[in-house]
């Protein structure tokens, strides 16, 4: 799977469908879903998804947040810019 650039195999990937993605990519633990308990996106349109990216190293986050975008495509891209996988 590309995006943005970043090729993340298929073998490092445990689930990718609409509502959520569990991969590993560069020693990171990227954890994306839409099952969480922080409301309802601003627009109805919109999906709020909760992000998450841990060192596995260190077990660190360098990202914890939740945004709302069109698809999950769109979440994987800000969980790569915000862990500076990108």
């Amino acid at each position: 799977m590309k995006i943005s650039g970043a090729v993340i195999q298929n073998r490092n990937i445990k689930t990718h469908s609409s509502k959520g993605f569990d991969a590993t990519y560069k020693g990171k633990h990227i954890f994306i879903t839409t099952d969480h308990g922080f409301g309802k996106p601003k627009d109805k349109y919109l999906k709020r998804f909760l992000i998450d990216v841990i060192d596995i190293e260190t077990g660190m986050k360098d990202v914890d947040a939740y945004e709302d975008f069109y698809e999950i495509e769109d979440a994987i891209e800000s969980a790569l810019k915000g862990a500076r996988l990108i």
